[in-house]
């Protein structure tokens, strides 16, 4: 009984987990994928051109109007770099160190933006320093976006762990926009690049995935340990699955009678003086039988082998089931008495109802 009981509530909690897959799973399909990704309206910035640091007349064309910082002073001072870009920062020309970076752009990193004239450092993951880059940082966020005439909220800097990107391990600005779908563009503060644009299709896009990869502690990731204990839970609910065929096997409870198809059983009940001949299906239970051919018989849990009341007498010894030996005495185990819902019509020849309790 410890066994079956396992086996019905690991059951229950797998058969609530795949009803969520399945309703996520739907729902997701349903979801709007360029809007939830917040493609329709996120601005894409072409290349910037370098052209208007070189000058154009006839005598010096070509040549730098204000030199840049060059590369040799920037390994010099920064030795550890492995790589450097040259970009831009809004309109301001910038050298973009890497130092360090993960394989993927969210997991942490460490880059240096440089001042490619002058060769500051513009250091816009400093908290100190969130007021000085505030009106630089809403001029990017509000660039990216194709969604004008809206107000803006001041850039709040923001540490990992956040919210709505859950896997970004590194510092990030934040701008909410105030449109109908509640836009908040996200910017990372190390290279100054905008990483997403975060709506109310994005948010409901990411609830689903949360409950279809049970990634309650919203990680990002459907590698989480929710998802390993379920997936040992099924294990343990096939593995006591079989254990549980095995034992019916064993115990007589379960017989391959595959030509077996209706059986002629005589039911007699003490309530009346001749018996009654039921021709019914071999490998129904005792008690559906019964009751689909409204043949009284007492039943309060609908055949679960829980309230014990289906008691029934067989002309046979037949094997006794875990719920027989629980509901059932030893004195009338051995006078045959046993539980209708545990045993077939195919094991018996005839039924005694002679109500007993």
């Amino acid at each position: 009984m410890i066994l079956k009981n396992i086996h019905k509530w690991v059951s229950l909690v797998v058969f609530i987990q795949l009803f969520i897959w399945m309703g996520t799973g739907f729902l997701l399909g349903k979801v709007d994928g360029n809007k939830a990704a917040g493609r329709d309206t996120l601005v894409r910035q072409s290349p910037a051109s370098f052209s208007r640091f070189y000058t154009n007349d006839s005598v010096t064309k070509g040549a730098l109007k204000s030199p840049f910082v060059s590369i040799n002073a920037l390994t010099q001072q920064y030795p550890l770099a492995t790589q450097i870009k040259l970009g831009y920062l809004f309109n301001q020309p910038i050298y973009k160190l890497k130092i360090f970076a993960g394989q993927h752009n969210y997991q942490a990193s460490n880059y240096k933006l440089i001042d490619a004239i002058t060769g500051e450092l513009i250091d816009l993951s400093s908290p100190v320093l969130v007021a000085k880059h505030a009106m630089l940082i809403s001029a990017i966020a509000k660039t990216s976006t194709k969604k004008n005439g809206y107000a803006m909220s001041s850039p709040a800097l923001l540490q990992p762990p956040i919210e709505e990107l859950p896997r970004e391990r590194n510092a990030v600005w934040q701008v909410n926009i105030d449109d109908e779908s509640q836009t908040s563009v996200y910017i990372r503060a190390q290279t100054g690049d905008v990483i997403a644009h975060v709506n109310d299709e994005t948010r409901w896009r990411d609830l689903l995935l949360m409950l279809h990869f049970m990634d309650y502690t919203e990680q990002g990731s459907f590698n989480n340990w929710f998802i390993k204990v379920f997936a040992l839970l099924t294990l343990l609910l096939s593995s006591s699955g079989l254990w549980w065929i095995y034992r019916l096997f064993k115990d007589g409870q379960i017989k391959l009678t595959w030509f077996i198809r209706n059986k002629t059983v005589l039911v007699r009940s003490s309530e009346t003086s001749k018996g009654q001949h039921l021709r019914t299906s071999a490998n129904s239970s005792i008690l559906n039988s019964l009751l689909t051919n409204n043949i009284s018989i007492q039943a309060v849990c609908g055949g679960g082998g829980i309230c014990g009341t289906c008691k029934f007498k067989a002309d046979v010894q037949l094997a006794a089931s875990a719920a027989d030996r629980k509901h059932i005495t030893q004195s009338e185990l051995d006078l045959g008495y046993r539980l209708a819902c545990q045993h077939l019509i195919k094991e018996v020849s005839v039924i005694g109802l002679d109500k007993r309790k």
